[in-house]
Protein backbone atom coordinates (compact mmCIF):
# COMPACT_ATOMS: atom_id res chain seq x y z
CA UNK A 1 0.00 0.00 0.00
CA UNK A 2 1.37 3.20 -0.72
CA UNK A 3 1.34 6.01 1.14
CA UNK A 4 1.85 10.09 1.13
CA UNK A 5 2.82 11.88 3.86
CA UNK A 6 3.82 15.84 4.28
CA UNK A 7 3.49 17.23 7.28
CA UNK A 8 3.16 21.05 6.30
CA UNK A 9 0.61 20.29 3.73
CA UNK A 10 -1.22 17.24 5.72
CA UNK A 11 -0.48 18.70 9.55
CA UNK A 12 1.02 15.44 9.93
CA UNK A 13 -1.91 12.99 8.30
CA UNK A 14 -0.77 10.32 5.88
CA UNK A 15 -3.10 9.48 2.96
CA UNK A 16 -3.54 6.03 0.94
CA UNK A 17 -3.58 6.27 -2.33
CA UNK A 18 -5.80 3.62 -4.14
CA UNK A 19 -5.01 1.73 -7.27
CA UNK A 20 -6.66 2.67 -9.79
CA UNK A 21 -6.64 6.37 -9.05
CA UNK A 22 -4.70 9.19 -10.43
CA UNK A 23 -4.54 11.69 -7.66
CA UNK A 24 -3.99 15.65 -8.74
CA UNK A 25 -1.75 18.26 -7.44
CA UNK A 26 -1.67 22.10 -7.62
CA UNK A 27 -1.70 25.15 -6.18
CA UNK A 28 -5.72 25.65 -5.86
CA UNK A 29 -7.93 22.80 -6.03
CA UNK A 30 -9.15 23.61 -9.09
CA UNK A 31 -11.33 20.14 -9.97
CA UNK A 32 -12.76 17.98 -7.52
CA UNK A 33 -10.16 15.66 -5.27
CA UNK A 34 -7.45 17.91 -6.20
CA UNK A 35 -4.93 17.71 -3.48
CA UNK A 36 -3.88 21.62 -2.60
CA UNK A 37 -0.74 22.93 -2.08
CA UNK A 38 -0.38 26.70 -1.37
CA UNK A 39 3.64 27.88 -2.79
CA UNK A 40 3.93 30.53 -5.31
CA UNK A 41 6.29 28.36 -7.51
CA UNK A 42 3.74 25.44 -7.77
CA UNK A 43 1.68 25.36 -10.60
CA UNK A 44 -2.74 25.59 -10.58
CA UNK A 45 -2.08 22.03 -11.91
CA UNK A 46 1.42 20.99 -10.74
CA UNK A 47 1.69 17.22 -10.80
CA UNK A 48 -0.08 13.77 -11.04
CA UNK A 49 0.32 10.61 -9.16
CA UNK A 50 -0.97 7.18 -10.48
CA UNK A 51 -1.44 4.29 -8.87
CA UNK A 52 -1.88 1.51 -11.13
CA UNK A 53 -4.35 -1.29 -10.82
CA UNK A 54 -2.79 -4.47 -9.01
CA UNK A 55 -2.43 -7.20 -11.10
CA UNK A 56 -4.36 -10.66 -11.35
CA UNK A 57 -2.40 -13.15 -8.60
CA UNK A 58 -0.61 -10.10 -7.60
CA UNK A 59 -2.59 -10.92 -3.92
CA UNK A 60 -0.25 -14.14 -3.96
CA UNK A 61 3.23 -12.39 -4.57
CA UNK A 62 4.53 -10.99 -1.43
CA UNK A 63 7.52 -8.84 -3.45
CA UNK A 64 5.36 -7.22 -6.10
CA UNK A 65 4.25 -3.43 -5.82
CA UNK A 66 1.88 -1.51 -7.73
CA UNK A 67 3.13 0.75 -10.61
CA UNK A 68 3.22 3.94 -9.03
CA UNK A 69 3.79 6.94 -11.82
CA UNK A 70 5.06 10.80 -11.32
CA UNK A 71 4.32 13.09 -13.87
CA UNK A 72 4.92 16.69 -14.20
CA UNK A 73 2.19 18.63 -16.04
CA UNK A 74 5.06 20.68 -17.78
CA UNK A 75 5.39 23.28 -15.06
CA UNK A 76 7.39 26.12 -15.60
CA UNK A 77 9.88 25.27 -12.92
CA UNK A 78 9.29 21.47 -12.70
CA UNK A 79 9.60 18.87 -10.61
CA UNK A 80 12.31 16.78 -8.24
CA UNK A 81 11.96 13.41 -8.01
CA UNK A 82 14.89 11.77 -5.62
CA UNK A 83 16.92 13.86 -6.93
CA UNK A 84 15.72 13.76 -10.67
CA UNK A 85 14.13 17.14 -12.31
CA UNK A 86 11.28 15.88 -14.73
CA UNK A 87 9.43 18.93 -16.20
CA UNK A 88 6.37 17.65 -18.86
CA UNK A 89 7.65 14.38 -18.16
CA UNK A 90 7.24 11.09 -16.21
CA UNK A 91 8.99 9.15 -13.37
CA UNK A 92 8.03 5.57 -12.82
CA UNK A 93 8.98 4.56 -9.02
CA UNK A 94 10.64 1.14 -9.16
CA UNK A 95 12.01 1.38 -5.62
CA UNK A 96 9.75 1.77 -2.13
CA UNK A 97 10.19 4.85 -1.24
CA UNK A 98 10.30 8.68 -3.29
CA UNK A 99 10.88 11.93 -2.32
CA UNK A 100 9.30 15.08 -4.46
CA UNK A 101 9.68 18.77 -4.26
CA UNK A 102 7.39 20.45 -6.54
CA UNK A 103 8.85 23.95 -7.61
CA UNK A 104 11.10 25.78 -5.34
CA UNK A 105 8.52 24.67 -2.02
CA UNK A 106 11.01 23.71 0.75
CA UNK A 107 8.57 21.14 2.15
CA UNK A 108 9.10 17.47 0.46
CA UNK A 109 6.47 15.15 -0.04
CA UNK A 110 7.14 11.31 0.70
CA UNK A 111 5.99 8.61 -0.46
CA UNK A 112 6.43 5.49 1.33
CA UNK A 113 5.52 1.38 0.61
CA UNK A 114 3.43 0.47 3.36
CA UNK A 115 3.79 -3.84 3.59
CA UNK A 116 0.68 -5.55 4.33
CA UNK A 117 1.07 -9.21 3.76
CA UNK A 118 -1.29 -11.62 5.51
CA UNK A 119 -0.68 -15.26 6.53
CA UNK A 120 -3.42 -17.37 7.14
CA UNK A 121 -3.87 -20.40 9.87
CA UNK A 122 -6.32 -22.51 7.91
CA UNK A 123 -7.06 -25.59 9.18
CA UNK A 124 -7.08 -28.74 6.74
CA UNK A 125 -10.90 -28.57 6.29
CA UNK A 126 -10.94 -25.05 5.25
CA UNK A 127 -8.29 -25.29 3.08
CA UNK A 128 -10.62 -27.93 0.98
CA UNK A 129 -13.40 -24.98 0.66
CA UNK A 130 -10.82 -22.60 -1.69
CA UNK A 131 -10.31 -19.33 0.90
CA UNK A 132 -8.10 -17.11 -0.87
CA UNK A 133 -10.55 -17.16 -3.67
CA UNK A 134 -12.98 -14.95 -2.08
CA UNK A 135 -10.38 -13.00 0.00
CA UNK A 136 -8.62 -12.14 -3.11
CA UNK A 137 -12.16 -10.34 -3.75
CA UNK A 138 -11.85 -8.13 -1.26
CA UNK A 139 -8.05 -7.63 -0.70
CA UNK A 140 -6.33 -7.42 -3.87
CA UNK A 141 -7.14 -4.34 -5.77
CA UNK A 142 -6.23 -2.78 -1.91
CA UNK A 143 -2.58 -4.43 -2.88
CA UNK A 144 -2.90 -6.79 0.61
CA UNK A 145 -0.96 -9.49 -0.06
CA UNK A 146 -2.79 -13.17 0.65
CA UNK A 147 -0.25 -15.94 1.82
CA UNK A 148 -1.00 -19.38 3.23
CA UNK A 149 2.70 -20.46 4.57
CA UNK A 150 4.45 -17.80 6.98
CA UNK A 151 7.20 -15.50 4.99
CA UNK A 152 9.68 -14.22 7.47
CA UNK A 153 10.68 -11.70 4.93
CA UNK A 154 7.24 -10.35 4.46
CA UNK A 155 4.80 -11.66 6.44
CA UNK A 156 3.27 -8.66 8.91
CA UNK A 157 0.07 -10.12 10.05
CA UNK A 158 -1.06 -14.15 11.15
CA UNK A 159 -4.51 -14.10 10.66
CA UNK A 160 -6.00 -17.08 13.11
CA UNK A 161 -8.93 -17.76 15.15
CA UNK A 162 -6.59 -19.00 17.83
CA UNK A 163 -3.34 -17.14 19.34
CA UNK A 164 -1.72 -20.27 20.38
CA UNK A 165 -0.52 -21.84 16.68
CA UNK A 166 2.33 -22.44 14.90
CA UNK A 167 2.26 -19.42 12.37
CA UNK A 168 1.46 -17.55 15.72
CA UNK A 169 4.27 -18.19 17.92
CA UNK A 170 6.07 -16.97 13.98
CA UNK A 171 4.48 -13.96 14.37
CA UNK A 172 5.34 -13.06 17.97
CA UNK A 173 9.08 -14.19 17.38
CA UNK A 174 9.18 -12.21 14.37
CA UNK A 175 7.16 -8.85 16.02
CA UNK A 176 4.63 -9.14 13.83
CA UNK A 177 1.17 -9.07 14.86
CA UNK A 178 -1.11 -12.01 15.43
CA UNK A 179 -4.87 -10.91 14.61
CA UNK A 180 -8.57 -12.21 14.01
CA UNK A 181 -10.74 -11.92 11.03
CA UNK A 182 -12.57 -9.06 12.55
CA UNK A 183 -9.19 -6.94 11.74
CA UNK A 184 -10.14 -8.02 8.45
CA UNK A 185 -13.53 -6.64 8.09
CA UNK A 186 -12.14 -3.34 9.77
CA UNK A 187 -9.75 -2.65 6.98
CA UNK A 188 -12.29 -3.37 4.17
CA UNK A 189 -14.35 -0.71 5.96
CA UNK A 190 -12.04 1.63 6.12
CA UNK A 191 -11.35 1.82 2.44
CA UNK A 192 -14.92 1.43 1.24
CA UNK A 193 -15.44 5.11 -0.54
CA UNK A 194 -18.37 6.87 1.05
CA UNK A 195 -21.02 6.14 -1.73
CA UNK A 196 -20.38 2.40 -2.67
CA UNK A 197 -18.85 2.50 -6.21
CA UNK A 198 -18.41 6.32 -6.28
CA UNK A 199 -13.87 6.11 -6.23
CA UNK A 200 -14.40 10.00 -6.92
CA UNK A 201 -14.95 10.39 -3.33
CA UNK A 202 -11.93 9.22 -0.88
CA UNK A 203 -12.27 6.58 1.57
CA UNK A 204 -11.39 7.26 5.08
CA UNK A 205 -7.98 5.83 4.35
CA UNK A 206 -7.53 7.71 1.84
CA UNK A 207 -7.90 11.11 3.90
CA UNK A 208 -6.10 9.83 7.48
CA UNK A 209 -4.53 6.46 6.81
CA UNK A 210 -2.91 6.65 10.66
CA UNK A 211 -6.31 7.70 12.37
CA UNK A 212 -8.01 4.96 10.63
CA UNK A 213 -5.96 2.47 9.78
CA UNK A 214 -7.42 -0.85 12.45
CA UNK A 215 -5.60 -0.67 15.62
CA UNK A 216 -4.24 -4.41 15.45
CA UNK A 217 -4.41 -4.86 19.14
CA UNK A 218 -8.40 -4.39 19.70
CA UNK A 219 -8.03 -7.45 17.40
CA UNK A 220 -6.14 -10.26 18.90
CA UNK A 221 -7.61 -13.68 18.68
CA UNK A 222 -9.48 -14.71 21.83
CA UNK A 223 -7.87 -16.69 24.66
CA UNK A 224 -8.34 -20.19 23.80
CA UNK A 225 -6.70 -23.52 25.97
CA UNK A 226 -3.38 -21.44 26.39
CA UNK A 227 -1.87 -22.71 30.07
CA UNK A 228 -1.33 -18.88 30.75
CA UNK A 229 -3.64 -15.70 30.32
CA UNK A 230 -2.22 -12.66 28.78
CA UNK A 231 -4.00 -9.68 27.92
CA UNK A 232 -3.94 -8.66 24.39
CA UNK A 233 -1.17 -5.99 24.89
CA UNK A 234 1.17 -8.89 25.69
CA UNK A 235 0.63 -9.85 21.94
CA UNK A 236 2.24 -6.84 20.59
CA UNK A 237 5.41 -6.58 18.32
CA UNK A 238 8.60 -7.14 20.37
CA UNK A 239 11.46 -7.37 19.13
CA UNK A 240 13.10 -8.71 22.39
CA UNK A 241 11.86 -12.13 21.38
CA UNK A 242 13.89 -12.73 18.28
CA UNK A 243 16.75 -15.05 20.06
CA UNK A 244 14.35 -16.33 23.00
CA UNK A 245 15.21 -19.91 22.60
CA UNK A 246 19.15 -19.26 21.65
CA UNK A 247 21.20 -21.86 23.45
CA UNK A 248 18.62 -24.70 23.39
CA UNK A 249 17.91 -27.95 21.91
CA UNK A 250 14.72 -29.42 21.05
CA UNK A 251 14.00 -32.88 21.02
CA UNK A 252 10.97 -34.34 19.43
CA UNK A 253 9.84 -38.20 18.64
CA UNK A 254 6.91 -37.36 16.19
CA UNK A 255 7.67 -35.88 12.94
CA UNK A 256 3.97 -34.07 12.35
CA UNK A 257 4.80 -32.40 15.75
CA UNK A 258 8.64 -31.70 14.85
CA UNK A 259 7.22 -30.25 11.28
CA UNK A 260 5.23 -27.73 13.02
CA UNK A 261 7.43 -26.39 15.69
CA UNK A 262 10.40 -26.62 13.66
CA UNK A 263 9.95 -23.09 12.09
CA UNK A 264 9.10 -20.95 15.62
CA UNK A 265 11.98 -22.73 17.27
CA UNK A 266 14.89 -21.73 14.36
CA UNK A 267 13.47 -18.71 14.20
CA UNK A 268 13.90 -18.03 18.04
CA UNK A 269 17.62 -18.81 17.53
CA UNK A 270 16.89 -22.60 19.03
CA UNK A 271 17.67 -26.38 17.16
CA UNK A 272 15.02 -28.22 17.21
CA UNK A 273 16.30 -32.47 16.48
CA UNK A 274 13.69 -35.07 15.63
CA UNK A 275 14.34 -38.63 16.37
CA UNK A 276 11.59 -41.26 15.13
CA UNK A 277 10.91 -43.80 17.61
CA UNK A 278 8.95 -46.85 16.46
CA UNK A 279 6.51 -48.10 18.81
CA UNK A 280 7.13 -51.20 20.34
CA UNK A 281 10.67 -51.48 19.56
CA UNK A 282 12.13 -48.29 20.58
CA UNK A 283 14.22 -49.12 23.69
CA UNK A 284 13.97 -46.24 26.53
CA UNK A 285 17.89 -46.75 26.93
CA UNK A 286 18.75 -46.51 22.99
CA UNK A 287 16.60 -43.19 23.52
CA UNK A 288 18.72 -41.90 26.78
CA UNK A 289 21.77 -42.73 25.47
CA UNK A 290 20.39 -40.27 22.21
CA UNK A 291 19.45 -37.31 24.28
CA UNK A 292 22.27 -37.69 26.55
CA UNK A 293 24.74 -37.61 23.07
CA UNK A 294 22.74 -34.43 22.24
CA UNK A 295 22.98 -32.97 25.30
CA UNK A 296 26.62 -33.62 25.88
CA UNK A 297 27.57 -31.68 21.85
CA UNK A 298 26.03 -28.94 23.45
CA UNK A 299 29.32 -28.96 25.88
CA UNK A 300 27.02 -27.49 29.07
CA UNK A 301 28.07 -30.68 31.18
CA UNK A 302 25.70 -30.99 34.18
CA UNK A 303 22.69 -28.40 34.85
CA UNK A 304 23.22 -27.53 38.69
CA UNK A 305 21.67 -24.77 39.61
CA UNK A 306 20.33 -23.50 36.44
CA UNK A 307 22.04 -20.47 36.41
CA UNK A 308 22.91 -21.02 32.34
CA UNK A 309 19.60 -21.51 31.68
CA UNK A 310 19.96 -23.34 28.57
CA UNK A 311 20.34 -26.99 27.19
CA UNK A 312 18.32 -29.73 26.03
CA UNK A 313 14.47 -29.69 26.35
CA UNK A 314 12.00 -32.88 26.10
CA UNK A 315 9.28 -32.25 23.65
CA UNK A 316 6.38 -34.80 25.12
CA UNK A 317 4.05 -36.69 22.24
CA UNK A 318 1.10 -39.03 22.51
CA UNK A 319 -1.01 -40.00 20.07
CA UNK A 320 -5.01 -38.43 20.10
CA UNK A 321 -6.26 -42.21 20.36
CA UNK A 322 -5.53 -45.89 19.80
CA UNK A 323 -4.03 -49.00 20.80
CA UNK A 324 -0.72 -47.01 20.85
CA UNK A 325 -1.40 -44.54 23.15
CA UNK A 326 -0.71 -46.73 26.46
CA UNK A 327 3.42 -47.88 24.96
CA UNK A 328 3.85 -44.00 24.36
CA UNK A 329 2.51 -42.65 28.07
CA UNK A 330 4.99 -45.99 29.48
CA UNK A 331 7.72 -45.14 27.16
CA UNK A 332 7.83 -40.63 28.06
CA UNK A 333 7.18 -41.85 31.23
CA UNK A 334 10.64 -44.25 32.00
CA UNK A 335 12.44 -41.97 29.83
CA UNK A 336 11.28 -38.39 31.94
CA UNK A 337 12.65 -40.66 34.95
CA UNK A 338 15.40 -41.74 33.52
CA UNK A 339 17.04 -38.40 32.83
CA UNK A 340 15.07 -36.93 35.94
CA UNK A 341 13.76 -34.37 33.23
CA UNK A 342 10.22 -32.61 32.95
CA UNK A 343 9.33 -33.09 29.03
CA UNK A 344 6.97 -30.05 27.72
CA UNK A 345 4.30 -29.98 26.21
CA UNK A 346 3.72 -28.04 22.80
CA UNK A 347 1.68 -25.34 24.30
CA UNK A 348 4.45 -24.70 26.54
CA UNK A 349 6.47 -22.63 23.68
CA UNK A 350 3.76 -19.89 24.02
CA UNK A 351 4.40 -18.79 27.75
CA UNK A 352 8.08 -18.33 26.61
CA UNK A 353 7.67 -16.31 23.80
CA UNK A 354 5.34 -14.32 25.62
CA UNK A 355 7.50 -13.25 28.84
CA UNK A 356 10.89 -13.54 26.99
CA UNK A 357 11.97 -16.72 29.42
CA UNK A 358 12.84 -19.79 27.81
CA UNK A 359 14.23 -21.23 31.37
CA UNK A 360 11.07 -22.44 31.98
CA UNK A 361 10.48 -24.61 29.79
CA UNK A 362 14.06 -27.00 31.43
CA UNK A 363 12.46 -27.66 34.76
CA UNK A 364 13.24 -30.90 36.76
CA UNK A 365 10.69 -33.60 36.97
CA UNK A 366 7.91 -33.44 39.02
CA UNK A 367 7.21 -36.17 41.34
CA UNK A 368 4.26 -37.28 43.96
CA UNK A 369 4.98 -39.85 46.59
CA UNK A 370 3.66 -41.71 48.93
CA UNK A 371 5.46 -42.84 51.82
CA UNK A 372 4.33 -44.15 55.13
CA UNK A 373 4.49 -42.13 58.74
CA UNK A 374 6.07 -43.29 61.75
CA UNK A 375 3.67 -45.26 63.54
CA UNK A 376 2.77 -43.79 67.20
CA UNK A 377 3.76 -46.68 68.99
CA UNK A 378 5.30 -50.28 67.91
CA UNK A 379 3.60 -52.89 65.78
CA UNK A 380 4.05 -55.52 63.56
CA UNK A 381 3.61 -53.36 60.18
CA UNK A 382 6.49 -51.50 61.34
CA UNK A 383 8.82 -54.25 60.25
CA UNK A 384 7.17 -53.51 56.80
CA UNK A 385 7.48 -50.20 55.61
CA UNK A 386 7.33 -51.25 52.07
CA UNK A 387 4.11 -52.89 52.21
CA UNK A 388 1.80 -52.22 48.87
CA UNK A 389 -1.08 -50.02 48.53
CA UNK A 390 -3.34 -53.25 48.70
CA UNK A 391 -2.29 -54.86 51.81
CA UNK A 392 -2.66 -51.54 53.64
CA UNK A 393 -6.04 -51.38 52.07
CA UNK A 394 -6.94 -55.00 52.46
CA UNK A 395 -5.75 -53.82 56.89
CA UNK A 396 -8.04 -50.97 56.73
CA UNK A 397 -11.04 -52.80 55.37
CA UNK A 398 -10.43 -55.73 57.95
CA UNK A 399 -10.20 -53.22 60.95
CA UNK A 400 -13.51 -51.68 59.75
CA UNK A 401 -14.81 -54.65 59.45
CA UNK A 402 -14.44 -55.51 63.14
CA UNK A 403 -17.03 -54.72 66.12
CA UNK A 404 -16.52 -51.46 68.04
CA UNK A 405 -15.84 -53.04 71.61
CA UNK A 406 -17.66 -51.36 74.50
CA UNK A 407 -16.17 -48.12 76.11
CA UNK A 408 -15.46 -50.75 79.54
CA UNK A 409 -13.19 -52.84 77.40
CA UNK A 410 -11.27 -50.66 75.44
CA UNK A 411 -8.31 -50.78 77.15
CA UNK A 412 -8.00 -54.72 76.62
CA UNK A 413 -9.65 -54.92 73.11
CA UNK A 414 -7.76 -51.41 71.56
CA UNK A 415 -6.88 -52.43 68.19
CA UNK A 416 -3.31 -51.60 67.27
CA UNK A 417 -3.54 -48.23 65.21
CA UNK A 418 -3.47 -47.62 61.82
CA UNK A 419 -0.60 -46.46 60.07
CA UNK A 420 -1.43 -42.86 58.41
CA UNK A 421 -0.48 -42.40 54.50
CA UNK A 422 1.06 -38.95 53.95
CA UNK A 423 1.77 -37.19 50.55
CA UNK A 424 4.68 -35.31 50.17
CA UNK A 425 6.31 -34.18 47.01
CA UNK A 426 9.45 -34.90 45.53
CA UNK A 427 11.82 -31.97 44.81
CA UNK A 428 14.27 -33.11 42.28
CA UNK A 429 16.96 -30.19 41.21
CA UNK A 430 17.60 -30.74 37.62
CA UNK A 431 20.32 -32.20 37.37
CA UNK A 432 20.60 -32.38 33.23
CA UNK A 433 21.64 -35.44 31.56
CA UNK A 434 25.00 -36.84 32.33
CA UNK A 435 27.69 -37.48 29.78
CA UNK A 436 27.83 -41.39 31.18
CA UNK A 437 25.92 -43.94 29.89
CA UNK A 438 23.37 -45.37 32.66
CA UNK A 439 22.34 -48.64 31.69
CA UNK A 440 20.25 -49.28 34.87
CA UNK A 441 16.43 -50.01 34.09
CA UNK A 442 13.85 -47.67 35.87
CA UNK A 443 11.87 -50.13 37.92
CA UNK A 444 8.76 -49.67 36.25
CA UNK A 445 7.01 -52.01 38.82
CA UNK A 446 6.76 -48.69 40.96
CA UNK A 447 6.05 -46.12 38.85
CA UNK A 448 2.18 -45.56 37.78
CA UNK A 449 1.55 -43.16 35.24
CA UNK A 450 -1.55 -40.86 35.74
CA UNK A 451 -2.96 -40.92 32.89
CA UNK A 452 -6.01 -39.80 34.36
CA UNK A 453 -4.66 -35.87 35.13
CA UNK A 454 -2.92 -36.30 31.39
CA UNK A 455 -3.53 -33.56 29.31
CA UNK A 456 -5.69 -34.13 25.84
CA UNK A 457 -3.07 -35.94 23.63
CA UNK A 458 -1.03 -33.57 20.52
CA UNK A 459 -2.86 -35.33 17.06
CA UNK A 460 -0.86 -36.03 14.28
CA UNK A 461 -1.17 -34.60 10.88
CA UNK A 462 -1.92 -30.84 9.80
CA UNK A 463 -2.08 -27.86 12.50
CA UNK A 464 -5.60 -27.31 12.95
CA UNK A 465 -5.05 -24.00 15.43
CA UNK A 466 -5.30 -25.95 18.97
CA UNK A 467 -2.70 -25.59 21.40
CA UNK A 468 -0.32 -27.87 22.84
CA UNK A 469 -0.96 -30.41 26.32
CA UNK A 470 -0.18 -29.62 29.39
CA UNK A 471 3.19 -31.28 31.11
CA UNK A 472 3.34 -34.96 32.85
CA UNK A 473 2.85 -35.87 36.46
CA UNK A 474 4.01 -39.06 37.51
CA UNK A 475 2.89 -41.07 40.82
CA UNK A 476 5.48 -42.78 42.68
CA UNK A 477 4.43 -45.53 45.07
CA UNK A 478 6.77 -46.35 48.03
Amino acid sequence: MWLLENEDAFQGRRLWLRPGKTYLFGRTAAEPGQLAVSHNTISRKHLTITVDNVGEGEAHNPKSRSRLTIEDLATKIGTIVNGEKIKGSKYVVDGKEAEITMGKCPSKFLISWFPVAFTFSFTSKELHSQPLRSLRERFENLDIKLLTDYNVDHTTHVVSKKRNTAKGLQALINAKFVVTESFLDAIVQAAEPPHAGDMAEPSNLEQDFTHYWPDPMEHVPPRGGEPHSHPPRDYAPDTGRKDVFDGYTFIFYDKTQYNNLLAPITNGCGKAMLHIVAPGEERVDDFVRFVKGVAGEKGLGRFDDGSEGKGVVLVRYLPGKGDLLGWYTDFITAVSLRLDHRPIEQNEFLEAILIKDATILRRPLEVESSAPSPPPRAAPAANHPLRSNSRRESERDENHSQPQPQVADEAEHEPAPRRATRRRPLKKRFAGFDDDDDDDDADMDTIEPTRARLAEPSHPGQEEEGGLGRHLLYRKTI
